[in-house]
């Protein structure tokens, strides 16, 4: 067995932390109702394969204001690939930016490499919520 970690298994390592970290987080926050953040989260890959990767994380962001689990999934995202407090081993974007203002100002390479990067994340992110929120949870009373 190799013991040294390929730069793959790191990223998918830091992945999968940052999605646990966010929800674990997530769920601790008042007013957030469990099965809506298991429902957008499971939600945004399939929004972005079928709308593109910015309609679908503007669509959410536009729904920040009013839902605290639409908020949430946006802030995932927008933190993981703006690098916040330094996450993310290869942020795509520049740490503290606006991911709105990122994804319209970048190059299409840039673009695609932000919206597989969401994709990976996402995967991690809908593992959890599958795993730690049962559709009766305690959050939705």
């Amino acid at each position: 067995m190799n013991a040294q970690a390929t730069p793959q298994q790191l990223i998918e390592q830091a992945r999968a932390r940052y999605a646990l970290q966010w929800l674990q987080e997530s769920l601790r926050k008042e007013g957030l109702k469990g099965s809506e953040l298991k429902s957008y989260t499971r939600r945004l890959p399939a929004m972005i394969r079928i709308n593109g990767f910015g309609q679908a994380v503007a669509f959410y962001r536009a729904r920040a204001t009013k839902s605290a689990a639409y908020k949430a999934v946006y802030q995932l995202v927008e933190d993981w690939l703006c690098g916040k407090d330094q996450a993310n081993p290869r942020p795509i974007y520049s740490q503290g930016q606006d991911l709105m203002t990122e994804i319209t100002r970048c190059d299409q390479e840039r673009y695609r490499l932000a919206q597989a990067e969401t994709q990976a994340l996402m995967q991690w992110a809908k593992k959890f919520v599958e795993a730690m929120i049962v559709e009766d949870d305690a959050h939705d009373s």
